[in-house]
């Protein structure tokens, strides 16, 4: 392009100087289509390079997204491909890696019973045991507790979360875990246990009647003939207010109680005749006839 440009620059100062009757009119119009020409393979050259430089970003961009990066630093928990496995785009991305952030802070996802899930709220301390640590104890509080439910064999349950630290590292993802959550906390109350708040002393001496006299039908019959018991019967006591029994002057004496709190096995109970260390009724067995 330089070449072709310096020569038709000299023919053309020549042309000027000799009045026009040097170089030919052919000769100049060779020089002035040879300039055309470089020109136009100078812009082609150009388009080249710009195209060239378009290729080299779209490599570069494509090599940039081949490169898969952790969105957060963790420990790799599990790794669903090999080196140089192909991963194809889609609208379901795969799932490469199974990274823990930290495992330092931890969440427990619990199960709680349609029945229970009205008393939980954030907040809440709990504490669970793992099968890994049977005689360890950790603590927890409550996050989070799930709105929608869980249908499980026509079992109607909800999920919480619970925030756990585990700054030892003792505590892996995945394991299992039996937990206790408080729900309210009394102190200084009266305890019995959920047998008394059940024990009905007419329900027991009939029901205790009944087994006697099955018991002597069935002693009374001759071997040979077959004997079809009857089902076991049911007694109801009457419906009546919560109450405990104690023994006085040998018998059972019925005090009344207003329930409270209850972990299942203890229940607080709330009485002016109750006092703490009295012996209550839990069950009775009638004496044996000579």
């Amino acid at each position: 392009m330089l070449e072709s440009t310096s020569a038709l620059d000299r023919l053309q100062e020549l042309n000027r100087i000799s009045g026009g009757k040097t170089p030919s009119r052919a000769v100049m119009d060779t020089a002035i289509a040879a300039e055309a020409r470089a020109q136009a393979d100078l812009e082609s050259a150009d388009a080249s390079v710009a195209q060239s430089e378009a290729d080299l970003k779209a490599i570069q961009r494509d090599l940039s997204k081949a490169i898969i990066r952790s969105p957060v630093d963790g420990i790799v928990l599990n790794r669903s491909v090999e080196v140089g496995q192909t991963v194809a785009a889609s609208f379901t991305a795969p799932v490469l890696f199974l990274i823990a952030e930290d495992l330092r802070k931890m969440d427990l996802v619990v199960t709680v019973a349609e029945a229970d899930i009205g008393r939980l709220k954030e907040g809440q301390f709990a504490s669970f045991t793992v099968d890994a640590w049977p005689a360890r104890t950790y603590n927890a509080s409550v996050k989070r507790v799930a709105f929608g439910s869980v249908v499980t064999n026509n079992v109607v349950t909800y999920n919480a979360e619970l925030g756990v630290e585990n700054d030892d590292l003792s505590l892996r993802p995945g394991m299992t875990a039996t937990a206790d959550i408080s729900v309210a906390k009394l102190e200084n109350v009266l305890l019995v246990p959920n047998s008394a708040l059940r024990f009905d002393p007419i329900a027991a001496e009939m029901l205790g009647k009944a087994e006697k006299k099955k018991e002597t039908l069935v002693q009374s019959l001759s071997p040979r003939r077959r004997w079809r018991s009857a089902s076991k019967p049911t007694i109801q006591s009457s419906p009546s207010e919560p109450r405990v029994h104690i023994i006085k002057n040998d018998k059972p004496f019925e005090i009344k109680v207003s329930p409270g709190l209850t972990d299942g096995r203890f229940t607080e109970v709330t009485s002016d005749a109750l006092r703490e260390g009295m012996p209550v009724v839990i069950s009775a067995q009638l004496p044996s006839e000579q």
